[in-house]
């Protein structure tokens, strides 16, 4: 795989976040396909708003992508600009829509006919705990399943490599932002593993995460900041100080408390995650 090659960045934050369209009385889904003029290589600028603000569609799926943010308020507000838009956008085309943001969603047979509604992935992901490397999927099944990623986009000059960076993703947002519990949804099946990523020039896309925490206004704040300081800690400490923490962590035990243990009580998965994030302070580490 070609080393991506990478440019000087301040910490920044990103994302780009995929949504179901459904009938507003029915909640039937609707799929995307030919309902906005944007695609993965030419996404839709959105009118009025300033350059990184895009609409596009994904599979079936509609996407909207939101410009970096240097704080995590510009990041709130961000989203909330991109989503009124959205609405708006959607509402003329196909009135009596509604946007959910929701891990999956099963269409009806005849909505996935084009070779759009097949298209899965534009690119490979890495797996962060096998060193960054391509993460394979051996049964692909998705039938008639969808699902939406809310993919995180953190920038900086990291001070490690891209896969460390994806590690501690899994405890700055996957954890510490509650958004584990990834295996009780279909999505895991194929995208939402933890420490999944894909290297960038800027940084990393972090893309364990559903869209569900987009569609909280509290909960993209709490992504938003957290990203954000994780960004910092990753470009502004001392390498030897990141591989020190590093080595502190538990890493079989973070991924394992990333994922739904139907032998665990909700109180006993809860307090697991509250003790990885306090050996995790203890160290040093931004949570």
């Amino acid at each position: 795989m070609t080393e991506v090659q990478k440019k000087p960045c301040p910490p920044l934050v990103g994302a780009d976040i995929e949504c179901f369209l459904a009938d507003e009385e029915t909640y039937e889904p609707i799929p995307c396909v030919g309902l906005v003029p944007g695609t993965k290589e030419c996404p839709l600028p959105m009118e009025g708003l300033p350059k990184g603000y895009a609409l596009q569609e994904d599979n079936v799926m509609l996407e909207f992508n939101i410009p970096p943010a240097k704080t995590y308020t510009a990041f709130t507000a961000s989203v909330s600009k991109a989503r009124s838009y959205m609405y708006d956008y959607i509402n003329k085309k196909r009135p009596n829509t509604e946007i959910l943001f929701q891990t999956d969603m099963l269409f009806k047979a005849k909505d996935l006919t084009s070779p759009q509604a097949q298209l899965i992935g534009c690119e490979p992901d890495l797996d962060a705990y096998h060193g960054g490397a391509v993460r394979t999927i051996r049964d692909n099944k998705l039938g008639r399943w969808r699902s939406a990623g809310g993919h995180i986009h953190l920038g900086g000059d990291f001070q490690c490599p891209d896969f460390v960076a994806a590690l501690f993703c899994d405890v700055a947002l996957g954890l510490a932002c509650d958004l584990s519990g990834i295996m009780d949804n279909r999505r895991a099946e194929w995208y939402g593993q933890p420490g999944v990523f894909r290297s960038k020039p800027y940084g990393i896309e972090y893309r364990t995460p559903s869209c569900t925490w987009a569609g909280s206004r509290k909960q993209t704040q709490n992504v938003g900041a957290r990203a954000l300081g994780l960004s910092k800690w990753l470009t502004e400490t001392d390498a030897r100080d990141i591989q020190r923490v590093f080595r502190k962590i538990d890493w079989a035990e973070v991924r394992s408390a990333m994922m739904i243990d139907t032998t665990m009580t909700t109180n006993q998965r809860r307090t697991r995650r509250n003790n990885i994030l306090h050996k995790a302070r203890m160290e040093g580490f931004p949570v």
